[in-house]
């Protein structure tokens, strides 16, 4: 299923739409299907304006819990969407429940440049982790209580990814998020960090591998 999902989701966002929705669409460059390896096995536009009163727009990340069927989706303007989301050969099912802007620890809002939601994971115990630029950060939020989308405590980042100094720029730093059986949580700067070159991109675990 994880695989499944990862590899079906091509995003198109629409937002003036004359009807709101998730609805079918073929956006493949040709009749095929299969693209190294992938099978796409459906495709959705999303066609939202609001949900739950927070404009639906600049996703960066989603994740799915196959437990609950809620598929989170997060914004780099620091909002966090929900869908009730049923998977099987074709998406069979797709619909808004609601939506939170991201807090820090005890409810207080996120200065502008420190809500930059860029990355987001479920971790081996389901917990919803999520990784910003501006300050570089990876940090686990509440995702299915009153608290939704609070802050319940931030990671300890591998000495290298903790000073802002070491990224090319405040908004090239964690834009990427997974979690490993094995290596744990791993992140990605957007550009390598300023002692490598350009083409050399590295992945890091929160343990300090890379």
């Amino acid at each position: 299923m994880k695989h499944f999902f990862r590899l079906l989701f091509l995003l198109l966002l629409s937002h003036v739409s004359l009807s709101a929705g998730a609805f079918t669409v073929n956006i493949c460059p040709s009749s095929e299907t299969r693209f190294s390896h992938i099978n796409i096995l459906d495709q959705k536009q999303l066609m939202y304006d609001k949900i739950d009163g927070l404009k639906f727009s600049e996703l960066s990340d989603l994740a799915y819990d196959k437990k609950t069927k809620i598929l989170y989706m997060v914004s780099d303007e620091g909002k966090l969407f929900t869908f009730h989301v049923l998977f099987g050969d074709r998406i069979s099912k797709f619909e808004p429940r609601g939506s939170v802007k991201l807090k820090k620890k005890y409810g207080k809002k996120f200065k502008k440049w420190r809500k930059d939601s860029e990355g987001m994971t479920l971790d081996g115990k389901g917990h919803l982790l999520l990784s910003f630029e501006g300050k570089a950060k990876v940090a686990w939020f509440h995702k299915n209580s009153e608290k939704q989308g609070q802050q319940i405590r931030k990671y300890t980042l591998p000495g290298e990814l903790r000073s802002s100094a070491n990224y090319r720029s405040r908004n090239k730093s964690l834009e990427a998020l997974a979690w490993h059986p094995k290596y744990g949580t791993l992140t990605a700067a957007e550009w390598p960090l300023k002692k490598y070159k350009k083409k050399k991109q590295t992945i890091y675990a929160l343990s300090g591998k890379k």
